[in-house]
């Protein structure tokens, strides 16, 4: 909160400085204070520099430090395109809380080599991964109707909430919802 109020202080520092009416607001944070001498020189220069980032998922960021950047000039951009930017989904894993009925269904089929298929049939309507995960032991070993084969699939969903798989570690994306 203290560096926004910094900010916002720099700011009002420039915009009366440019407007050349009234005295700039110097007091209202230390950096302002100390920049007051270099600010009302003749002879100073000042730059401001901005950090901005390559990858489209900080285009929000980029945009905003450019507009702060150019409010600070006195500037506006002389002409603005705008671009929907798809983020890119590459091998990213879900949680199992967040996976939808599909995906637990999905997930059963190819759960430990596809030996938990049989268990899909007794699935109940609406089970989502957030259902899932709240089940225990016991209620895996009623689904699947086998003591041992309920028994893995609780201990391959407690992997995969925890990012592992418990068969393939190299082929995890294959078989994960």
């Amino acid at each position: 909160a203290d560096i926004n109020s910094t900010i916002f202080a720099l700011k009002e520092c420039f915009r009366v400085m440019r407007a050349k009416k009234g005295q700039p607001p110097f007091r209202e944070s230390m950096l302002t204070r100390v920049l007051s001498d270099a600010f009302m020189s003749e002879t100073s220069k000042i730059v401001a520099i901005g950090t901005i980032a390559p990858l489209s998922g900080d285009t929000e960021h980029t945009v905003s430090t450019l507009r702060s950047l150019q409010m600070l000039q006195g500037t506006t951009m002389a002409s603005e395109q705008r671009e929907d930017v798809v983020k890119e989904r590459s091998n990213v894993v879900k949680h199992p809380r967040t996976w939808s009925e599909d995906d637990v269904a999905r997930w059963l089929e190819n759960a430990l080599r596809g030996r938990a298929l049989a268990c899909l049939q007794r699935l109940p309507r609406g089970t989502d991964g957030k259902i899932l995960c709240r089940w225990p032991l016991s209620r895996f070993n009623q689904l699947c109707d086998n003591k041992q084969l309920g028994n893995l699939l609780f201990q391959d969903l407690r992997l995969h909430m925890n990012g592992k798989d418990i068969c393939h570690p190299k082929t995890a994306h294959n078989h994960r919802p």
